[in-house]
């Protein structure tokens, strides 16, 4: 992904595992949508 050219659509949800959310090696995981720009925000 280049830098700048995407910009984040929604919140981030939680992976769910089992009715837990899923860590793997400390780190909770997410869902995170993004939409690819055609011009840099910056």
């Amino acid at each position: 992904m280049r830098e700048g050219y995407f910009k984040q659509t929604s919140n981030p949800i939680p992976v769910m595992e089992n009715g837990d959310q899923k860590v793997v090696n400390g780190m909770s995981y997410y869902y995170v949508d993004f939409e690819e720009l055609v011009k840099p925000l910056k």
